[in-house]
C-alpha cells in the first residue's frame, strides 16, 4: 500500500511470464518512485507556448521553487499533483513550474503573486488564476 497527499492506493505485484525478479522489482519501484515524487517539471516559457498547442492537459504554476516547499504558501500544490496520480491512471494531467517574472508577464500575470494556468487544448481558452499565495 502507497500512502502520500491524504491518500492511500494498493499496488500488485506479480511477475509476468518473461520477467525476471530483478526486472519486476524494478517496475515496481519505478511504480512507487512515479507515484511519491514531486510531479513537478521546471518548463521554459517557449516551453510552455508549445505545450498549448498540444492535446495534453498541463497545469502550469508560475512562481518560485521555495513557495512549494513543505511548509510555504504553496506547497499544497504537490497534493493536488498528488491526488491527480492517484486518481487517474489513464489520462494524466502534465504538472510544469515556471519562475522566470517575464514569463509571467507574457501569460498576462503580474510579477507580484503567485499564478496558476491549466492548458486543456489549443481550441479551449486556458483557465487561470492569480491571487495572493494563502487564496491560491
Amino acid at each position: 500500500m502507497i500512502i502520500g497527499a491524504g491518500q492511500m492506493r494498493n499496488l500488485e505485484v506479480s511477475l509476468a511470464i518473461d520477467t525476471d525478479q530483478a526486472q519486476t522489482a524494478l517496475n515496481f519501484a519505478q511504480n512507487v518512485h512515479d507515484l511519491t515524487t514531486s510531479h513537478f517539471v521546471k518548463i521554459s516559457c517557449d516551453q510552455i507556448e508549445q505545450l498549448k498547442q498540444g492535446p495534453q492537459v498541463s497545469f502550469v504554476y508560475y512562481g518560485s521553487v521555495e513557495s512549494m516547499i513543505d511548509g510555504e504558501p504553496m506547497a499544497h500544490l504537490h497534493s493536488v499533483a498528488s491526488f491527480d496520480r492517484y486518481h487517474n491512471q489513464y489520462e494524466l494531467i502534465n504538472f510544469y513550474m515556471n519562475d522566470d517574472p517575464e514569463c509571467k508577464v507574457k501569460h498576462n500575470f503580474t510579477t507580484f503573486e503567485p499564478a496558476i494556468a491549466m492548458y486543456v487544448h489549443p481550441e479551449v481558452i486556458p483557465f487561470t488564476m492569480q491571487a495572493p499565495a494563502d487564496e491560491l
